[in-house]
């Protein structure tokens, strides 16, 4: 057992802890590969019109919605080796 593999194993047996997701990636030797865990959120921007060269008409705030990308991206290139052990 390598260290790393202790610390989860403490981790997971802590009564606090709880497993999001269990991903998953498929890829081929020497091919980048990406995971993305996460979600879009709508972020409002927008813009104020104060109206000095429009006069009355022209006061006014213009809303608009993008969506940003929330989360975790991990992005890896595997490698395996002759004794088939990947890294």
């Amino acid at each position: 057992m390598s260290i790393g593999t202790a610390q989860a194993d403490a981790l997971l047996r802590d009564v606090d802890t709880r497993i999001l997701q269990n991903p998953r990636v498929r890829a081929t030797d020497g091919q980048k590969a990406q995971l993305k865990i996460g979600s879009k959120i709508p972020v409002a921007i927008g813009s104020y019109n104060s109206g000095v060269s429009g006069g009355i008409g022209g006061i006014g705030v213009q809303t608009q919605f993008t969506y940003m990308d929330i989360g975790v991206v991990m992005k890896m290139t595997p490698t395996v080796h002759l004794d088939q052990r990947s890294r």
